[in-house]
């Protein structure tokens, strides 16, 4: 994958910022801090030219782009520092590490990185210029169908995700669906947006989505409808579709790497057609 196609992958990205774009939520014992990696918004064309998709589109929300962000999350708890995703890298542009040293931790500190998915602005803040490891004493955990899928280990992947694997090789932690992966964090597969997209449930309360949405105001009334970045659409809505109506009926706060920042809220059922909608936390 050369630098161009990340780009486009990553859609209408600002990198600049005004102040440090972080906010705090408690869950028990632990602290989940939201951190805008970078501000952005997702064009209407990635939902492909079909004119039935383009209509349900300009009746939901007729604008060019919806709002969307990249998000990174922290956990904080008693014994562990933890970063769900690592966001785009300061190469391009990252806020992830003036971040972490306003919220004064450094990033020898991170004890765990839980990785979604293998897309560039989910692993591209975990290497430096020069490839090596931001995160030195870090487990990595990612999912097994992932790393497989993927091709990870392999001299196919990606040049990014390459590099990123021979930074962490020997701290790289291969799961199972539905396996407790540390205390109090399960890892269930939703994938289609990726072979092994994962998302990560935190004290039966919390639950990280990845790239299960990426425009909120499409995607929440129409969980049918897919940018062109999900590998399987079907796997993918059946995916969105679960997730949804789990975290609707168990009252689980959601957090999803492009929700508009925080990212993080509630899941409501917006009607008899399977539609949802989503309740911002602030």
């Amino acid at each position: 994958m050369n630098k161009l196609m990340i780009f486009s992958m990553l859609g209408c990205i600002s990198l600049a910022f005004a102040a440090s774009p972080v906010q705090r939520f408690t869950v028990d014992d632990s602290e989940v801090v939201a951190i805008q990696d970078a501000t952005q918004s997702i064009a209407v064309a990635l939902f492909g030219d079909d004119a039935g998709v383009q209509q349900a589109l300009a009746k939901l929300y007729p604008r060019n782009s919806a709002p969307s962000s990249v998000n990174v999350f922290l956990i904080r708890s008693e014994k562990r520092i933890i970063l769900v995703d690592t966001g785009l890298g300061n190469q391009h542009g990252s806020f992830l590490s003036h971040a972490l040293d306003d919220l004064h931790v450094s990033p020898a500190q991170v004890t765990d990185i839980l990785l979604t998915h293998l897309h560039p602005d989910h692993i591209g803040g975990m290497i430096s210029s020069v490839g090596q490891a931001m995160f030195p004493n870090a487990t990595v955990w990612l999912s097994q169908e992932e790393f497989r899928g993927m091709k990870m280990g392999s001299r196919e992947a990606a040049p990014l995700m390459r590099n990123v694997y021979l930074a962490y090789q020997r701290k790289l932690k291969l799961f199972k669906d539905e396996q407790e992966i540390l205390p109090g964090i399960v890892a269930r597969l939703a994938v289609g947006h990726t072979p092994g997209h994962t998302t990560f449930l935190l004290n039966d309360k919390f639950l990280f989505v990845g790239d299960l949405l990426h425009a909120a105001v499409w995607q929440f009334p129409r969980p049918d409808l897919c940018t062109k970045w999900d590998a399987d659409p079907t796997a993918a809505v059946a995916a969105r579709r679960k997730v949804l109506q789990l975290a609707q009926e168990k009252e689980l706060t959601i957090a999803g790497a492009h929700l508009p920042f925080p990212g993080v809220g509630t899941v409501k059922s917006g009607g008899d057609r399977g539609e949802f909608s989503f309740q911002p936390k602030r």
